[in-house]
């Protein structure tokens, strides 16, 4: 593959601002500056950094992250910093979230250009489970537990009620104020607005699993890495 083709793919930019960039010796191959646009590269062979940043040349790029609290969820907002912020060396045009997270809500996030695997894990007729860990203000009672998994009446984000699925929560042994929730479907603030309806607050949120992907313990917050061949597999079950 041509050099400034592999850098456009890579960085979501255009075969002349590549060739701009080789130009400007900003482009290393193999550790060495190469500054010829058709010089023929190996994705997933050579190392290709810009500006010392290695970049990837991938079809198909799945990416764990694990969210800092602080970032939005999305590709831009004029407010706030996004978790695309955290990102380099992949082209950010093309990635989608797979499962927003509120921004004060840390742990698992998805990170993906495969469309198809994107509109089924956010399609709710899917019923994808997601487990979370939240800190709580106080405790629930055995009842409320009880409640809580069979499904109560909250209002959505427009305000509307609506019945939840069937849920799961454990409380730690422990700590007793520290929960882990599992639910199938994902409406606007719900695992805040579950406890809530118990009169509870949540004070701190963070997601663990998606279906059977788990966020990998070894993340630092607001470090990602790109999933493991083991990983993909899971999450195409």
């Amino acid at each position: 593959m041509r050099l400034d083709k592999y850098i456009a793919k890579s960085l979501g930019i255009t075969r002349s601002e590549a060739v701009v960039l080789i130009k400007r010796k900003q482009i290393r191959v193999n550790d060495r500056v190469v500054v010829q646009k058709d010089y023929d590269v190996e994705a997933n062979i050579d190392c290709i950094t810009y500006n010392n940043q290695e970049l990837h040349y991938l079809d198909r790029i799945y990416i764990m992250m694990n969210k800092p609290a602080g970032y939005v969820s999305a590709n831009k907002d004029q407010l706030h910093p996004t978790v695309f912020d955290l990102i380099d060396g992949f082209p950010k045009q093309d990635l989608f979230i797979v499962g927003r997270l509120d921004i004060d809500v840390t742990g698992l996030l998805l990170i993906t250009n495969d469309g198809a695997l994107s509109h089924q894990y956010t399609n709710p007729k899917h019923h994808v489970v997601k487990q979370y860990v939240a800190t709580l203000s106080h405790e629930l009672t055995p009842d409320q537990i009880k409640e809580f998994e069979a499904g109560i009446v909250i209002k959505d984000g427009f305000g509307e009620p609506f019945q939840t699925k069937q849920a799961s929560l454990q409380l730690d042994e422990e700590n007793p104020t520290i929960a882990y929730v599992e639910i199938s479907e994902g409406k606007y603030h719900q695992v805040k607005r579950m406890f809530a309806y118990f009169g509870v607050s949540v004070l701190a949120l963070k997601r663990l699993r998606i279906n059977k992907l788990s966020l990998d313990k070894q993340l630092a917050q607001g470090e990602y890495r790109l999933l493991t061949e083991e990983e993909i597999e899971l999450l195409r079950q």
